[in-house]
């Protein structure tokens, strides 16, 4: 037997992922709850993936985002697009209290 399909949560809703850009220490919480969500909808698709990633965040962090040309390459995975955008975020690992 297989799971329900769960759908991703609209934005804004309380159980969406959420990432703060002045905040990068929690960057590898967006991407566990992202997986999470990805999970229970059964979300494989790496364009897909690509575009919920993008869809939570605020829209200056979205744009920045997409502009990656790991966003927009069919040939690029979405392991390759998160890899890209931790190395946006040089200090993430610094203030753990964010």
């Amino acid at each position: 037997m297989t799971s329900p399909i769960v759908p991703m949560p609209a934005r804004g809703d309380c159980s969406a992922p959420q990432f703060d850009p002045r905040k990068p220490c929690k960057l590898r919480r967006y991407f566990t709850d992202l997986n999470f969500h990805f999970g229970r909808s059964h979300t494989t698709d790496d364009q897909e993936r690509k575009h919920h990633t993008c869809y939570y965040v605020d829209f200056e962090t979205a744009e920045l985002w997409e502009l990656l040309a790991e966003f927009g390459d069919h040939t690029k995975s979405f392991a390759n697009f998160v890899q890209v955008i931790y190395k946006l975020y040089p200090d993430r690992k610094r203030n753990a209290d964010g």
